[in-house]
């Protein structure tokens, strides 16, 4: 009862973040596509300081739960155990990003074992705006993904879950 209680309650703030994001895209000009955002021409560098919180925090967390945006609809799933969340480290780059409007492909919250959320990652896959936003210990990071972040979040965002469950063949 108390698992079904959190689902419904990450399923209600992203349906309300994602509700939020679209009043925003209301007001720019008409019918703008993620793909006329340019990418960042300038070199940010790199953030040593992320990676260490990232190792802290990760080793803390026992479960992702994930929301995918996609057109038209919304959905989410969770991932449990050590390997799961600590491969997520290797998702995201030391090499910061440049702030910009993009719109978000999907988010995923970071659970501790007392259930409590320990850090917050919001994603964008479009190749021109490929980055996450990482927000732990009251700060917020802007850096770019890796390639095995793209392909490891690709592998949930390419799941249509109107087909059904796949079944392994």
């Amino acid at each position: 009862m108390r698992t079904a209680y959190y689902i419904f309650a990450f399923t209600l703030i992203a349906l309300l973040s994602a509700c939020g994001a679209n009043s925003e895209k209301s007001e720019a000009p008409a019918k703008q596509t993620q793909s006329a955002v340019k990418p960042a021409k300038k070199n940010l560098g790199v953030d040593n300081g992320l990676h260490p919180i990232l190792e802290k925090v990760l080793t803390q967390c026992y479960k992702i739960e994930y929301v995918f945006y996609k057109e038209g609809y919304t959905f989410s799933t969770e991932a449990e155990g050590d390997q799961a969340v600590r491969n997520f480290y290797f998702y995201i780059s030391p090499e910061r990003f440049e702030k910009q409007k993009c719109k978000y492909d999907g988010g995923a919250v970071f659970r501790g074992n007392d259930e409590s959320i320990k850090m917050e990652v919001d994603f964008v896959l479009d190749e021109a705006c490929q980055h996450v936003r990482v927000r732990v210990e009251g700060n917020t990071y802007y850096q770019k993904i890796t390639p095995q972040g793209i392909k490891g979040l690709m592998q949930y965002f390419s799941i249509n879950p109107q087909q059904g469950t796949p079944i392994a063949k």
